[in-house]
């Protein structure tokens, strides 16, 4: 019997009858059954050859083991063979949605590739001929592990102030260990999931936060978690001026146009006024000292915030504008006397305001006595 150049003498003696040679076709060629006479040597090959097809090669893969996002592949192939990738799940992968990819691929710049692959499992490559049909499964596969599943970072917010929030996670997975990432290069700190939400406490410099988890133990694959925070230094306090000078009382009195204002900015810092709850001015500071346009007169609580992106300070004072005494009438008991008059001079208001105080001025200077 033959294959090709190989021969694989499987033999048996002639006995008259049928005769049966069994072997097992672990080449590829041509088999062929030769008939061989003891006494003189002659021989002669009988029927239709056999051909055994070659299987194709075998190739190593791109990655024996990876994370969600490994390229699954080849590294080598044949032409006018099939590829096909074949996945078995694991029964713990929660975090990738099925993939929906073909898993089917020829060779291509001397490489097979079925593109990233983000479930977790066992990712198996069986080649198969074109023209002949002979399969062979590849000896390597590649595993990918899983990943932590993806949780919000909290708060929900874009920006705020280093000392007005505290960073965390909506939820957390037992078995996974949280990092905390400053400018997507200093691990600030770590916490351990123990199934519920996660926080990471202050203090914290400012810089730009993000959340990265990876499971523990074996193939520690990481997962960014959704979302990210930007924070700030607060805002350094200053003091309200009255008139460009710090006031030693907190009391002015209405109708004064007041210019309110502070001893110091921040370059960049907007600078808002408010009478109560009511916004009346802004100013964008430059790192001097400055006052707003706006000149108090109207009665109310006044106050200053520095805001800057995600945080609001309160900057130190306040100053309250009070209502003038009510008017009332003013009556005298004669309309007019000379200089000199010993007789009293009598003048009467037709009402009085309770907590008021109320004298009598010569020239604009008070008269002490004067009742």
């Amino acid at each position: 019997m033959h294959g090709g150049e190989h021969i694989a003498e499987t033999q048996s003696d002639g006995q008259g009858g049928d005769i049966t040679l069994t072997h097992t076709f672990l080449e590829s060629g041509v088999y062929q059954v030769e008939a061989i006479n003891n006494e003189t040597g002659c021989s002669r090959l009988f029927g239709d050859p056999i051909t055994v097809n070659a299987t194709p090669q075998k190739f190593p893969v791109l990655a024996q083991e990876g994370c969600p996002g490994t390229e699954v592949g080849l590294d080598g192939c044949e032409e006018n063979v099939l590829y096909r990738l074949h996945f078995t799940p694991m029964t713990d992968d929660k975090a990738v949605a099925d993939d929906t990819r073909s898993n089917e691929a020829f060779c291509a710049d001397g490489l097979v590739s079925f593109g990233e692959r983000y479930q977790a499992g066992t990712y198996q490559i069986e080649a198969i001929d074109q023209d002949t049909g002979c399969s062979v499964w590849m000896e390597e596969q590649t595993i990918i592990h899983p990943q932590p599943v993806q949780y919000a970072l909290t708060p929900d917010i874009s920006e705020a102030c280093t000392d007005d929030v505290v960073i965390g996670l909506s939820q957390s997975q037992e078995g996974v260990t949280y990092a905390l990432i400053r400018n997507d290069e200093h691990e600030e700190s770590t916490v351990a999931g123990d199934g519920g939400p996660a926080s990471f406490p202050p203090p914290y410099e400012p810089g730009l936060y993000h959340i990265e988890a990876s499971l523990d133990g074996g193939y520690a694959c990481t997962r960014r978690m959704d979302g990210e925070i930007t924070l700030y230094s607060a805002p350094v306090n200053y003091n309200l001026t009255v008139n460009g000078v710090v006031p030693d009382h907190h009391f002015l009195c209405a109708d004064t146009n007041a210019e309110l204002g502070l001893d110091g900015s921040q370059d960049g810092i907007t600078y808002m006024l408010y009478r109560g709850e009511e916004e009346v001015d802004s100013h964008i500071g430059s790192g001097d000292d400055f006052s707003f346009d706006y000149l108090a007169n109207t009665p109310g609580e006044y106050h200053i915030s520095a805001h800057r992106a995600g945080c609001i300070t309160p900057m130190d004072g306040s100053v309250h504008l009070s209502d003038g005494p009510a008017s009332f009438s003013l009556s005298a008991s004669a309309n007019t006397f000379c200089e000199g008059d010993e007789e009293s001079i009598t003048l009467t208001l037709a009402n009085s305001q309770p907590g008021v105080h109320y004298r009598l001025q010569h020239n604009g200077d008070v008269i002490p006595d004067a009742t």
